[in-house]
């Protein structure tokens, strides 16, 4: 038996050849009723208020409710009862009339007739006793010269520059009407509806005008969207007043009109498509809300009676309660109907649902297409076909319980269980042959060739249905027989077969092509496959792709959240990509879907439609074709796993009311701040919490926010549906606040709201405060320099106070000991030495060797003499070198001269030396070696060091000695070198060959004065001197 299993998720989609036509082609899909409206509802349940007997829309879109218990504010998402200032209250809570003049400014009229006025978040009451006698407030309204009327009670009050002032004689108002309620025409003429007659009063008069026409109590006007006048009162009911101006009253509207049960409305407005909208009073079967689609078929002044009325909606169909009152028609053309027990939207959906049965459930439909651009439908048994979207029954003789559905040729295929059925018009429903084995059961897809063929995705691969049975086709690769998920025929007859392992093959009979991740085809499982011409799309349970230029470019989930299952692909004339997916119906403009499969990085804008747009339910998982499908008049047809609907591109409406925001409370270390033009935040603010909102009531889930901070965000952040932003570690400084909103349309608001602030600076955060850091940190780190310096002096004059030391010890040692044995020595040497003969020869050795020893005494006590601070180095070091200086020139030809500068300083005794030795070092090699015709020495004085430099014209000094610091058995460079590096001194040589050479030493101020150290702590001595 042919078998498939058994589910009530899979739809045939096959665009196949039917060859007959039906009676009903002609016919066109009426409008849609209120109860074929989307209609949300909020109750007292779910947080709605009771009792809203006013609404009214401000320029921000947001929707003010006045109700038994106050004053509220809507904006799609959540009601917000209005709480006055700290200190001020209205005089009831029991609100029924509401006038906006502005984004900050309301009036409020209460049932026992007090007017308050709310203006910049502040409220005015006017009291009973000065203004009005007992009796509601009913309406306001407001004439181009800007004066509010108010229908009070049994009065008629004007708002002007001296308050409320009563209208009476002095404008041609009888004292014994009441006035229930007014309305202002396109030509600013005020018509004024009292217990008794139509009065007006025309643009800039003072006089009131009377109509003739009668009027009862309650009546309720409105103008429609042609300009006519339409009343509704307790005496003659809903009707029109046509032709009737202030210029012009119609003979026709003073004659009496005949006895008749009549439809009276408690309000009346017009909707966008100019539909008459009335809130019921109860009678005649007849309550809760009712529409005219076409008004002006009834427009003849004549009472609305209740036949007339065959669109109505009540409690039966889900309207919160059957006591409506006020209606409104906001900015983006929703109805909004107010009931004592809650709120009420009604909208026109952009889907329609079909269901040929209505005892049916529609999650029972079942669709499909064939070549002649006609839609079939099967519910229970019974197969329709469908013209200009009206189903028409073909036949009831299909298994009641029978699911999915082909159309192929003349024929009309469905299954149940296990068993496939087809259906013609000769043969009636007849059961199909069987499979040929029982290892092709399982059915996964199913497409049409360009000839009229059959092919299936069975186990085994795919097979084609001959008149001989199934024939099995060899696609000669790997994936042959692999069952296919998906199949389509493009127009060249080349077959497409997608599957589970995400990988699609191009078959045209003899060759075939594998496509996998490497060419571009990256949407995971296969799902459906769509080919209309050369164009093929793929959909996958992880996005959708399209073959263009020999290769796949895909459109990920990572990209676009709502790609998940996408199970139907179409493509409009326009270029419009719509995608059935697990979250509803996806349309993609034509300019963002080629750019989005063009570039990987790209993440394009679109349009979602879900239950609020009259899609059912999601896409169909596991279809055995794609679930979107296209009819003769361009309809696409979805098939979700709740029922079948479609759409018609070409009049899709597009939301281009922008939704304006709003910033409405701001919290900054969990504190509330009133928001202000210049909002200072105190000291040590870090975080601050911003809500904000949007109305926009098409679909308010929907709304999508963006928004930055200065200083903080260089691009827009995108929050999603998310009404807050949250900052955290923020600085003290001025910022500004930007947020905007989109639609579900995708419209985004032209000017962001705004809100700057302040976060107050600390001392410690001022900029004086953080210039005197700066300072305090600089002085620190010099203070640390001149501490490190002072403790590397300190430590030089210690090393060189104890190597002194040490040196004066080791000189008197000497002294003490070896130089005086010696002596000891050669005197009894001496005395030896004379008791010999002259003619000795032993005389003249040890005469010769007392004149050695003499020697050797003399160079130990030069040598003593060296290791003890010297009287050159007492000296001032000018003196010291001039007589050094000039003692060496006596017995040296060479020209010496010295020169000083600078104001003399007193140099430290131990440093003094270590100077000193140095430049006699120097000055002993010029005048030894250097063959120099001047030698000169120069001595520096500065404020900040001492410079001492040695200057000869001679020979110079060979490169190789310089490079290696000092001449091979000689340690003359290396001990001034390491005299000045013990002193905290510089030592530099430069010296040329045939150029001379120069030798300087410089040591800091610091180390080399005395008087720079004293000076230091001057002034601090002074000050202590002068505390004592």
């Amino acid at each position: 038996m042919f078998a498939l299993r058994e589910r009530w998720i899979a739809l045939f989609v096959l665009p196949l050849w039917l060859l007959w036509t039906v009676a009903a082609a002609g016919k066109e899909a009426t409008a849609p009723s209120i109860s074929q409206m989307n209609h949300r509802t909020w109750a007292v349940t779910s947080g709605a208020p009771a009792d809203i007997w006013d609404m009214k829309q401000d320029d921000m879109g947001f929707m003010w409710l006045a109700t038994g218990s106050g004053l509220f504010r809507f904006d799609g998402v959540q009601f917000e009862h209005y709480t006055p200032a700290q200190g001020e209250a209205f005089s009831s809570s029991d609100m029924t009339a509401l006038s906006i003049v502005s984004n900050d400014e309301l009036w409020v009229g209460t049932s026992d007739g007090v007017i308050s006025h709310l203006k910049s978040g502040h409220i005015t009451n006017y009291p009973v006793s000065k203004i009005n006698r007992e009796g509601p407030v009913f309406c306001f309204a407001t004439t181009p010269d800007g004066t509010l009327w108010v229908a009070a009670g049994h009065e008629l009050l004007r708002y002007g520059t001296n308050g409320f002032t009563r209208v009476g004689s002095d404008w041609n108002y009888p004292p014994d009407m009441q006035s229930v309620w007014m309305v202002v025409d396109r030509q600013g003429t005020l018509w004024l509806a009292t217990d008794k007659e139509l009065l007006f009063l025309r643009k800039g008069a003072h006089r009131f005008e009377h109509t003739g026409i009668p009027t009862g109590m309650y009546a309720v006007l409105a103008i429609s969207p042609d300009g006519a006048l339409w009343l509704s009162d307790g005496l003659h009911g809903t009707r029109a007043l046509p032709g009737l101006s202030a210029d012009h009253i119609p003979s026709q509207l003073l004659q009496p009109l005949p006895p008749t049960n009549f439809v009276q409305a408690k309000r009346l407005a017009f909707d966008r498509d100019g539909s008459l909208w009335g809130t019921l009073w109860p009678g005649d079967g007849i309550e809760g809300v009712f529409r005219i689609e076409n008004p002006s078929r009834v427009a003849d002044g004549q009472s609305l009676r209740p036949p007339q009325v065959t669109d109505s909606y009540s409690t039966a169909q889900g309207l919160t309660s059957i006591v409506a009152v006020p209606i409104l028609v906001d900015h983006e053309g929703d109805v909004w109907i107010g009931t004592n027990f809650g709120l009420n939207s009604f909208h026109a959906n952009s889907f329609t649902v079909v269901s040929p049965n209505p005892t049916s459930s529609p999650a029972t439909t079942w669709l499909s297409p064939d070549d002649a651009g006609r839609v079939f439908l099967m519910q229970d048994g019974c197969l329709y076909q469908v013209s200009h979207a009206i189903p028409s029954q073909l036949t009831c003789q299909l298994p009641v319980h029978a699911y999915d559905l082909i159309s192929a040729g003349d024929r009309v295929i469905t299954q149940m269980a296990a068993v496939l059925y087809q259906w013609n018009s000769q043969t009636r429903v007849v059961p199909l042959q069987p499979l040929a084995t029982e290892s092709v059961r399982h059915v996964t897809a199913v497409a049409k060739d360009v000839h009229g063929d059959l092919w299936f995705g069975l186990d085994g691969g795919l097979f084609k249905l001959v008149e001989q049975g199934w024939q099995h086709a060899d696609i000669s690769t790997a994936m042959s027989d692999i069952q296919p998920n998906a199949i389509a025929f493009d127009g060249h007859n080349r077959a497409w077969l997608g599957y589970a392992n995400g990988q699609v093959v191009s078959w045209d009979g003899n060759t075939s092509t594998t496509y996998a991740a490497r060419d571009g085809l990256d949407v995971g499982d296969i799902e459906a496959i769509s080919a209309q011409g050369a164009s093929v799309l793929v959909g996958g349970d992880a996005g959708v792709a399209r073959w263009k230029g020999g290769r796949f470019q895909s459109i990920q989930i990572s990209r676009m959240n709502v790609l998940g299952a996408v199970t139907g692909m179409a493509q409009t004339p326009s270029g419009d990509l719509w995608l059935n997916t697990s979250v509803g119906v996806v349309r993609i403009a034509a300019s963002e879907a080629d750019r989005a499969f063009e570039e990987p990085n790209y993440t394009p804008g679109y349009k979602l439609y879900g239950g609020d747009d009259g899609v059912p339910g999601i896409a169909l998982r596991q279809p055995l074709a794609s679930t979107i499908t296209t009819d003769a008049d361009g309809r696409l047809w979805f098939a979700t796993n709740q029922g079948v609907c479609w759409i018609l591109p070409s009049s899709v409406h597009f939301n281009d009311v922008a939704p304006r925001v709003s910033i409405e409370s701001v919290l900054a270390e969990g504190q509330a701040f009133a928001i202000t033009s210049h909002l200072v935040l105190p000291p040590h603010t870090t975080t601050i919490s911003l809500q904000y909102a949007a109305a926009s009531f098409r679909s308010p889930q929907n709304v999508k926010f963006r928004y930055k901070l200065s200083g903080i965000d260089s691009t827009w952040q995108d929050a999603g549906a998310h009404r807050q932003a949250i900052y955290a570690n923020l600085g003290p400084g001025d910022y500004e606040f930007q947020v905007i909103a989109a639609n579900s349309d995708g419209t985004w608001s032209e000017h962001p709201a705004s809100l700057t602030f302040r976060i107050k600076r600390t001392f410690y955060q001022t900029r004086c405060f953080q210039i005197l850091s700066i300072l305090a940190a600089i002085l620190c780190v010099i203070g640390l320099v001149i501490f490190q310096y002072r403790k590397m002096v300190a430590t030089v004059r210690d090393r060189l106070e104890v190597r002194h030391a040490e040196r004066e010890r080791i000189a008197r040692e000497l002294h003490d000991t070896l130089l005086q044995g010696i002596q000891g020595l050669i005197l009894c040497f001496q005395a030896v030495a004379e008791r010999m003969s002259g003619g000795d020869p032993l005389r003249a050795q040890i005469d010769q060797a007392l004149d050695r020893a003499d020697s050797v005494l003399v160079d130990g006590r030069d040598r003593v003499r060296d290791l003890r601070a010297s009287d050159h180095a007492t000296q001032d070091l000018t003196v010291a070198f001039a007589t050094l200086g000039e003692g060496f020139s006596a017995e040296q030809p060479p020209k010496f001269r010295l020169v000083s500068t600078g104001e003399r300083q007193e140099i430290d005794p131990t440093i003094r030396e270590e100077i000193y030795l140095i430049g006699r070092e120097a000055l002993l090699n010029a005048f030894h070696h250097a063959k120099a015709t001047e030698i000169g020495v120069e001595i520096v004085y500065d404020i900040k060091q001492l410079r001492l430099c040695v200057r000869d014209n001679g020979i110079g000094i060979d490169p190789t000695v310089l490079e290696a610091g000092r001449k091979p058995g000689h340690w003359g460079l290396v001990g001034m070198r390491e005299r000045a590096n013990c002193i905290g001194g510089q030592f530099k040589i430069w010296a040329k060959p045939g150029a001379g050479t120069e030798i300087e030493l410089v040591v800091p101020a610091g180390i080399a004065y005395v008087r720079s150290r004293k000076r230091r702590w001057t002034w601090l001595k002074q000050m202590l001197s002068l505390g004592r």
